[in-house]
C-alpha cells in the first residue's frame, strides 16, 4: 500500500481556536450563572415586597441590573472573539488549499522538465525498456566478420584502449582487454546463438509441414518467422526420435539440525510442527526487525488521527505466517491494527476508535526496509513451496536402484508431528467454544489462531475500527463450525503398509488439518560415494563449478516454472540480506571418477541422473540431510546416428503391360499327325519345359555341379 506525502504547514491559530472555544463556553456559563441569579433575586422581591421595605427592593433591583449588564457585555466579547478564531481558521485552511497547489505546480515542472529532457535525448541515451534484438545481432556479426574486427558506429563502438576517446560519448562501453568486455561478448554470443537455433528450428518446421501435405501451415510458419516472431506450436520438436533418456533432478538440502534464525518468542502451529520448515524459510526472509511500516488511525471524515512507526518483529508472526499473511491483505491490516491501537490509546487524550490503516515509514534509516520488501520474499517463498514437496530418500538414488527405507526415529517424528497438529486444533476448538465468557483480548487471541490454521473467516476485522465482543463471538461460532470437519480425523497411527506409506499418509494429512503448505522436512540418509559427498561439499573440487551450475539453472528457468520459482525466492533473499543464499552444487548418480558433469556434456551416459543441489546450512556434508525436491524431468537424449528414409506416394496403373512373351514353335511333326496342328497336351509340355529352362538358367554355371548341357550349344 502506498500513502502520499503531502507538506501541510501546521496553523498556529489551531491553539488559539480553541482557547477561544473555552472562553466562550466560560462566558456562556457566567451568562446563565447570573441569569439565574437574577431570577431568584426577582422571585424573592416578589415575594418580600410587600413586608420589606422599598429601599432594599431597589438596591436589589439595581445590583441585578448591573450583573445582567456584566454579562451581555461578556458574551458580546465572546462572539467577537470566536468570530475571530473562525476567520483565522479560514485562513489556515486556505494556506492548506495554497500548499497543495504549490505541491502539484511543482510537481507539474518537474515532470515537464523530465519530459523536455526526454525529448532531447539522442537514440543511444534514450530511457527504453526494449532493444532490437535482430539489429543489434547483425551489428555484431558484421564486426566480428571482418579481419581484423571493425567496432565503430555501424557495429558497435568498442575502444581498444581506455585512452581512446569514445565514438558516442554517451555510450561508454567496456574496453577490449578489461573483465566486462568478455562478460558483453558471451551475451552477444548468447544472442546470436538464439537467434541461429529460433531460424533452424522455424526452417525444419515448414519442412516438416511441407513433407506431412499440410501446405497452410508450412506456409504459415515461414511467415511468422519473417516477421521475427516464433510460431506458438512447433510439430517438429514432437517428431518421436531415437534416443535414450536422463533425469534431471533439482533440490533444496540443508542440515538436520538448523536453527530458526527468527526474532519470534512463540512459533506459530505450523512451525511447531515442522520447525526444519520454518527453519529453511527464515533464512528466505529479511530480519523483521529491519522491516518497518507505519500504521495511521484516521477519523470517520478520513483525517488523520494518529500515527505510529512499528517493525514486523512486532506483529509477532514467525515465517510460515508471513507466507499467509503476505497473501492475505485483510489478516496483515487487522495483525497491525492490533499491534497499534493500545500504544495509541495509551500515548493520547482520548482512545483511537476509527480505522487504521497501512502506510510506508516516513524515513528509513540505513539497513532498514519498507513493508513490501518482506510481502515480495514471503511471496516468492510461498510459490517455491506451492510446487515442491519434502525430499525424500528416492530423490538421491540413481535410477533402478531402492532407496533405503526411512529409519525408525523418522517414523515417529511424522507420527508425532501429526499428534501435535491434532493437539493444536482440539486446544483451539475448546478455546473457540469458551468464546461466550472471553472478551476483549483475550477473545482476539483465539481468533487469530483460527485464522493461522487456514480459517480467513476467522479474522477479527480490528482495522475497520473498535470490534464489539458480540461480533467477535459470532466469528469464533463460525470459525468453530469450519474447524469442526478436521476434528473429525482418527488419531494418527503408523500405517500397516510400512515407513513409506506413513509418511505418505503424515504428509498428506498435515496441510488438511493445518489449513497450509506443510512439507513435512524430516531427515533423508546421503549417498555414502565419496565423489557425491565430495560434490557437495563445499571448498572442494566438484565436478562443475558453481557458476556453470547457476547458468544452466537461469537457462532452464526459461522452460520450467519451479525452477524459475526457485532462482525469485533465492534472488529476493539476496537481494534483501537475508541469511539464505544460492549456493549451488550438482553431482550425478551414479558418480564415475573423470565423468563430465551431463549439465555440459552433450552425450551423457544412459540412465544417468542429475542432481542440481541448492545448500543451506553449514559448509560439511552430514550423513543426514533434510530439504525439498523443487523439479524433475526427463531428457532424451538423441543417437549420434540414425536410419534415415525418403518416404513417397506411388500411384499403381490399374492395368498392367504384359512382362515377357513366349513364342513357341511347332513341334516336329510325327507319323499319323497333321501338319501344324497343336493340342493341349504339347502347349502345357512347351511351357513346362521353357519354365525348367528359366529355373536352370538363373543358376550361375560355376555353381552348378556335374557334367551341363547348354542348350543351343554346337
Amino acid at each position: 500500500m502506498l500513502a502520499e506525502n503531502v507538506i501541510v504547514p501546521d496553523p498556529v491559530n489551531y491553539a488559539a481556536l480553541t482557547a477561544w472555544n473555552n472562553a466562550v463556553a466560560a462566558a456562556r456559563a457566567q451568562v446563565a450563572l447570573h441569569t439565574a441569579n437574577a431570577a431568584s433575586i426577582a422571585a424573592s422581591l416578589r415575594l418580600d415586597v410587600p413586608s420589606s421595605p422599598a429601599s432594599i427592593a431597589q438596591a436589589t433591583v439595581a445590583s441585578t441590573a448591573s450583573a445582567l449588564a456584566a454579562a451581555n457585555s461578556a458574551v458580546a466579547t465572546a462572539q467577537q472573539q470566536q468570530t475571530q478564531a473562525q476567520n483565522d481558521a479560514r485562513t489556515a485552511e486556505a494556506a492548506v488549499l495554497a500548499a497543495q497547489a504549490a505541491e502539484a505546480a511543482a510537481t507539474k515542472r518537474v515532470s515537464d522538465a523530465l519530459a523536455a529532457r526526454m525529448a532531447g535525448a539522442t537514440t543511444s541515451a534514450a530511457l527504453s525498456a526494449t532493444v532490437d534484438g535482430l539489429a543489434l545481432r547483425e551489428r555484431y556479426r558484421a564486426g566480428g566478420s571482418a579481419t581484423p574486427p571493425v567496432w565503430d558506429l555501424a557495429t558497435i563502438p568498442f575502444r581498444l584502449t581506455a585512452a581512446e576517446v569514445p565514438l558516442d560519448p554517451q555510450v561508454t562501453l567496456p574496453v577490449i582487454g578489461d573483465p566486462d568486455h568478455p562478460a558483453l561478448v558471451t551475451v552477444l554470443d548468447d544472442l546470436d546463438d538464439s537467434v541461429d537455433a529460433i531460424a533452424d528450428l522455424v526452417a525444419a518446421e515448414g519442412i516438416h509441414q511441407l513433407v506431412g501435405g499440410n501446405l497452410a501451415r508450412s506456409g504459415a510458419a515461414l511467415e511468422i518467422a519473417q516477421s521475427g516472431t516464433v510460431p506458438d506450436d512447433l510439430d517438429v520438436v514432437s517428431t518421436p526420435v531415437r534416443g535414450y533418456d536422463i533425469t534431471h533432478r533439482v533440490l533444496v538440502v540443508g542440515d538436520t539440525a538448523a536453527a530458526a534464525p527468527w526474532p519470534s518468542t512463540s512459533p506459530g502451529v505450523i512451525g511447531t510442527v515442522d520447525p526444519r520448515y520454518a527453519a529453511w524459510l527464515a533464512g528466505l526472509l529479511p530480519d523483521p526487525r529491519r522491516v518497518h511500516l507505519q500504521a495511521v488511525a484516521t477519523d470517520d471524515a478520513g483525517g488523520v488521527v494518529a500515527s505510529l512507526d512499528l517493525t514486523a518483529a512486532e506483529l509477532g508472526l514467525d515465517a510460515p505466517d508471513w507466507l499467509r499473511v503476505a497473501a492475505d491483505a485483510g489478516e496483515l491490516a487487522a495483525r497491525v491494527a492490533r499491534a497499534a491501537r493500545p500504544v495509541m490509546d495509551s500515548s493520547g487524550d482520548t482512545p483511537v476508535t476509527g480505522p487504521i490503516r497501512i502506510a510506508p515509514s516516513a524515513q528509513l534509516a540505513p539497513g532498514a526496509m519498507p513493508l513490501e520488501a518482506l510481502l515480495a520474499a514471503a511471496s516468492a517463498a510461498r510459490a517455491l513451496v506451492a510446487g515442491a514437496r519434502a525430499l525424500q530418500a528416492s530423490d538421491l538414488t540413481a535410477s533402478g536402484e531402492t532407496p533405503p527405507p526411512p529409519a525408525a526415529d523418522v517414523v515417529v517424528a511424522a507420527v508425532r508431528a501429526v499428534t501435535v497438529a491434532q493437539q493444536a486444533l482440539a486446544a483451539l476448538d475448546a478455546d473457540l467454544a469458551s468464546a461466550p465468557n472471553r472478551s476483549g483480548s483475550a477473545l482476539v487471541d483465539v481468533l487469530f489462531r483460527a485464522a493461522a490454521v487456514g480459517l480467513a473467516e476467522a479474522t477479527p476485522p480490528l482495522a475497520a475500527g473498535v470490534t464489539s465482543d458480540e461480533a467477535l463471538r459470532e466469528l469464533a461460532a463460525a470459525a468453530r463450525k469450519r474447524l469442526s470437519p478436521r476434528l473429525a480425523q482418527p488419531t494418527f497411527t503408523p500405517s500397516a503398509a510400512g515407513a513409506d506409506a506413513t509418511l505418505e499418509a503424515a504428509r498428506a494429512l498435515l496441510p488438511i488439518l493445518l489449513g497450509g503448505p506443510v512439507p513435512l522436512m524430516l531427515p533423508v540418509p546421503l549417498p555414502t560415494a565419496a565423489l557425491v559427498r565430495s560434490d557437495l561439499r563445499e571448498g572442494s573440487a566438484p565436478i562443475a563449478p558453481p557458476a556453470a551450475v547457476r547458468d544452466w539453472l537461469m537457462d532452464h528457468a526459461r522452460v520450467r516454472p519451479a525452477v524459475a520459482s526457485l532462482l525469485d525466492a533465492y534472488d529476493c533473499a539476496e537481494t534483501l540480506c537475508a541469511a539464505a543464499g544460492l549456493r549451488v552444487r550438482a553431482t550425478q548418480l551414479p558418480r564415475q571418477s573423470g565423468a563430465v558433469w551431463s549439465g555440459t556434456d552433450p552425450a551423457p551416459a544412459p540412465g544417468l541422473v542429475d542432481v542440481v543441489v541448492v545448500r543451506s546450512g553449514g559448509t560439511t556434508v552430514p550423513d543426514a540431510v533434510t530439504g525439498l525436491a523443487v523439479d524433475a524431468w526427463v531428457q532424451t537424449v538423441p543417437d549420434s546416428t540414425h536410419d534415415a528414409a525418403l518416404a513417397f506416394h506411388y500411384d499403381e496403373p490399374d492395368a498392367d503391360p504384359p512382362q515377357a512373351i513366349l513364342v513357341a514353335v511347332p513341334p516336329s511333326l510325327a507319323p499319323n499327325r497333321v501338319p501344324a496342328t497343336w493340342d493341349l497336351a504339347s502347349l502345357v509340355g512347351v511351357v513346362t519345359s521353357t519354365m525348367a529352362q528359366a529355373a536352370d538358367r538363373a543358376v550361375a554355371a560355376d555353381l552348378v555341379t556335374g557334367s551341363v548341357t547348354i542348350a543351343g550349344a554346337p
